[in-house]
């Protein structure tokens, strides 16, 4: 969880002097974690609260377990390189979500 958080923390995604020391902190990214794993089927225990795009990214893992583990590892590289990269052709399986008066307008992914 902290290898995972440090590389999170360098996404691009959000302006450094809008981040606390919250942001994608190892606590914060293990509860995610857990959040969506615990929405799988076969998990044993109660479900923790989480939202349901926590369902949406289980479910896109599921259905396209190759896409989303290319989506990732495409994420981790750019990261890793410092340059975070536009999808490669032939990769998708990512989720493009838009904030909308707080809330969040789900595009479901395309199949390559």
């Amino acid at each position: 969880m902290i290898e995972l958080s440090a590389l999170l923390q360098t996404m691009p995604i959000y302006p450094e002097a809008a981040r606390t020391e919250l942001f994608r902190n190892p606590n914060g990214v293990a509860r995610k974690t857990v959040n969506i794993t615990c929405r799988h089927a076969d998990y044993p225990g109660k479900p923790t609260n989480g939202n349901a795009l926590d369902v949406a990214v289980l479910n896109d893992f599921l259905a396209r377990p190759v896409g989303m583990t290319k989506m990732a590892q495409h994420i981790r590289d750019g990261l890793t390189a410092g340059e975070f990269q536009a999808v490669p052709p032939g990769v998708r399986g990512g989720r493009r979500l838009q904030r909308t008066r707080g809330q969040v307008v789900d595009t479901p992914p395309q199949e390559s």
